[in-house]
């Protein structure tokens, strides 16, 4: 299927002007989506690798269990919290 599309000399510079636009937004849009992402996994692995699991403690009255942890490396326990507080600063 074959489409022909008229226009203005005017309209095709908009035209242009828009995808060019719309381009860089994408392109600026995955830079901060990727340093996000970045964050966030530094995040994670500083906590992850910084308590490790005790066991389980009853909650409530039909003894469902929730696990219990303890902070194994307080250094990269701050540092998480260091960065979280960057990123809702």
């Amino acid at each position: 299927m074959k489409i022909k599309v008229e226009m203005t000399v005017d309209e095709y510079d908009d035209y242009r002007a828009y995808q060019k636009g719309k381009a860089f937004a994408d392109a600026e849009t995955n830079k901060i989506v990727v340093e996000l992402r970045r964050r966030l996994n530094k995040i994670s692995d500083n906590i992850l690798n910084a308590i490790k699991e005790t066991g389980n403690t009853a909650v409530g009255k039909n003894c469902e269990t929730t696990p219990e942890y303890e902070i194994r490396d307080h250094s990269q326990m701050a540092d998480a919290m260091s960065e979280i507080q960057d990123w809702f600063s």
